[in-house]
C-alpha cells in the first residue's frame, strides 16, 4: 500500500503483486508500468519530452477520483491487460488497447448527480470495451455536468473510434407496422441473397449474424467473421423515440472494398457476363 503524499522519479515499474495506491505518482523523465493487480485512488502522471507513456500489463481499477494522465498515451499493452473505470474516475490522455485480449470496463451503475467517468483523448481499440450496470442510467446536462433525470427524452448510442479495421454503425429504425424483436432476429437469421443462393466462393454462408451479448459486435472480435465478408449485428432493443436501435459491423477493407470487388466478379462470372 502506497499512502499519502507524492512520489516522483524517472521510472516506475510495479512487478507482479497486489497494490493499493493512495499516493500521487509522477514519472517525470521515463515511463510507468503496471504488472500486477492495482486499486488506484490517486493521480498517476507521466510527463517529459521523451514520449513518456503509461503501460498497463496487469489489472488496474480506477476508483472515484482516480486519474491516469500521460503526456503521450496510456497503453493496455498485453492480452491480460484490464482497466476498470469506476464512476468518478478519469483517463486524461489518449488510451490505446493494443492487444486483442486487452479489455476496458466502464462501470456506469453508481453514477449520481455531478459524477462522471471520462476519457479525454482518442481511444484506439483493438481489444474489448464493455460498459456495465448502465441499463437504468438516463442523463441530462446541467451547468456543464451530466446528472440523473427521469423526464428528458434523449436517445443515444456511443461507439468509440478509431480502430485499425471495421466500420461500426449505430442504427435507429421505425416501422409502419412494428415487428417484434424475435421477428426481426428471425428475418436476419434466414436472410439469403443471390451470392448465397449461387454458393459463390467468397460469399458468406451466414450473411447476417446476430450476437446476444450486450457488448457485441466489436471490431477486433467480429470484423473477420466469414473471411471478413459477413455483417455482425447486436444490441437490438426498444428505443424511447424510434421503434428499435441496434449496432452493426462490417469489415471496411474486405466486405466494403477488396472482398466486395472479388465477390462482384464471382457474381458476374456465375451469371455469364465474363464468358
Amino acid at each position: 500500500t502506497l499512502s499519502g503524499g507524492k512520489l516522483t522519479a524517472g521510472y516506475f515499474m510495479f512487478q507482479l503483486g497486489t497494490y493499493t495506491i493512495n499516493a500521487d505518482i509522477d514519472a517525470v523523465y521515463g515511463y510507468l508500468s503496471f504488472e500486477g493487480t492495482f486499486e488506484v485512488n490517486s493521480t498517476i502522471h507521466t510527463t517529459g519530452a521523451n514520449g513518456e507513456v503509461l503501460y498497463i500489463n496487469g489489472n488496474v481499477t480506477l476508483n472515484d477520483g482516480a486519474v491516469l494522465d500521460s503526456d503521450n498515451s496510456v497503453f493496455l499493452s498485453n492480452d491480460n491487460a484490464v482497466l476498470n473505470m469506476k464512476p468518478g474516475s478519469k483517463v486524461d490522455s489518449k488510451l490505446n488497447l493494443t492487444k486483442s485480449g486487452a479489455k476496458l470496463v466502464i462501470d456506469a451503475g453508481a453514477l449520481t448527480a455531478g459524477e462522471y467517468t471520462a476519457i479525454t483523448g482518442t481511444v484506439t481499440n483493438n481489444g474489448t470495451i464493455e460498459v456495465i450496470n448502465n441499463d437504468k442510467f438516463e442523463a441530462k446536462v446541467v451547468d456543464g455536468k451530466i446528472v440523473n433525470e427521469d423526464s428528458i427524452a434523449i436517445t443515444t448510442q456511443c461507439l468509440r473510434v478509431p480502430v485499425s479495421n471495421g466500420h461500426t454503425a449505430a442504427v435507429f429504425v421505425s416501422f409502419k407496422n412494428k415487428p417484434s424483436i424475435e421477428e426481426i432476429k428471425k428475418i436476419w437469421a434466414e436472410f439469403k441473397a443471390e451470392p448465397q443462393e449461387l454458393e459463390l466462393p467468397l460469399a458468406p454462408k451466414q450473411f447476417l449474424n446476430y450476437f446476444e451479448e450486450d457488448n457485441r459486435p466489436q471490431a477486433k472480435l467480429d470484423r473477420d467473421l466469414e473471411k471478413g465478408m459477413a455483417v455482425s449485428i447486436g444490441r437490438l432493443r426498444e428505443d424511447s423515440q424510434y421503434d428499435y436501435k441496434f449496432v452493426c459491423l462490417s469489415h471496411n477493407t474486405l466486405r466494403g472494398a477488396a472482398g466486395g470487388g472479388v465477390l462482384m466478379a464471382e457474381l458476374l462470372a456465375a451469371k455469364g457476363y465474363l464468358d
